[in-house]
């Protein structure tokens, strides 16, 4: 017998309010501290949602207006398809870190529709240190405890970019990830797949070098705290998907999302051996078959790679 996972979702009929970028930092917002939205694009043209003013002249005098660097991204959509930054420095322009002139950034803006432009957020100095040219969030699953009706934390991951997912930290353009010990904040062992898309495991970045087993994201607790508050006040998502920017004061929520895949976070351990997360999984019957013949044999294998 096998374990699947229903991609269903318990209150579907509110998917669009989070899936939706522009809803869903309106509906975040009340709760969280969340990117702002400067402008859309249509079809090629850029619709500011403040001043026009602050979206005229060249691409580099807009991105000095914001801080010199304004991250572009779909209104709907995942995994990281889509997005880019654009940086200013010096008067230079740089488009994920590679220098530009103004046609080709104006040549790749006119061909968007459906894109927003969003505030860029600044990561903690731990986060930057795992890999300083991607924004390294955290994933962090929320569900609704039927038992309890309260929320609670089943699994969080950090997740950290590498050369191939520029500017991103996104596991499908090349992407690593260590589950945290959701009591203590500390980065457990961190698990990387090659083109092939075969799994190995690390205790430090695989290009770099730079130890990350061991890391404790600063703030563990209040981060925890707030987003299981934010829950709450959301309560009608029975099971929501955070991912998260610890800052240098605080933290940001990028987006939120309700019918997040599991396989990134299924990788570092069998996520229906939790109790209260199988309940919630059965409850809802997104499970075909209730667990493995052989319980035992699952957990063996799944610890394996990360024990050797």
């Amino acid at each position: 017998m096998s374990l699947a996972y229903d991609r269903r979702n318990p209150r579907a009929g509110y998917e669009y309010g989070v899936n939706n970028k522009i809803f869903s930092t309106a509906l975040l917002g009340k709760h969280v501290r969340v990117p702002e939205i400067y402008a859309t694009i249509e079809r090629g043209e850029v619709v500011p949602l403040g001043f026009r003013s602050m979206f005229q002249g060249d691409w580099v005098s807009i991105c000095d207006r914001f801080g010199g660097r304004l991250v572009f991204k779909p209104t709907a959509g995942g995994q990281g398809k889509g997005v880019f930054l654009l940086e200013s420095r010096e008067g230079r322009m740089f488009l994920n870190g590679v220098e530009e002139n103004e046609n080709l950034v104006r040549s790749k803006i006119k061909n968007l529709d459906e894109f927003l432009i969003v505030e860029f957020v600044a990561q903690a100095e731990y986060a930057s240190s795992l890999f300083p040219e991607s924004t390294n969030t955290i994933r962090i699953i929320t569900i609704l405890d039927p038992a309890t009706s309260s929320h609670y934390m089943p699994i969080a991951m950090h997740r950290i970019g590498r050369q191939a997912s520029i500017p991103t930290d996104n596991s499908h353009r090349g992407g690593i990830s260590a589950e945290i010990d959701c009591e203590s904040g500390e980065l457990l062992r961190v698990a990387a797949r090659d083109r092939a898309g075969r799994l190995a495991w690390h205790d430090s970045h695989p290009e770099t070098g730079v130890r990350i087993t061991g890391v404790r994201v600063p703030g563990w607790n209040y981060v925890k705290q707030e987003i299981l508050n934010a829950a709450e006040k959301l309560s009608f998502y029975k099971f929501m998907s955070w991912d998260v920017v610890v800052t240098n004061e605080g933290f940001v929520v990028l987006e939120a999302d309700v019918v997040s895949g599991l396989r990134s976070l299924q990788q570092h351990r069998p996520l229906l051996l939790d109790d209260r997360l199988r309940g919630f999984m059965e409850f809802h019957r997104f499970i075909r078959a209730r667990r493995p013949d052989s319980l035992t044999e699952c957990v063996a294998k799944s610890t394996q790679g990360r024990n050797d």
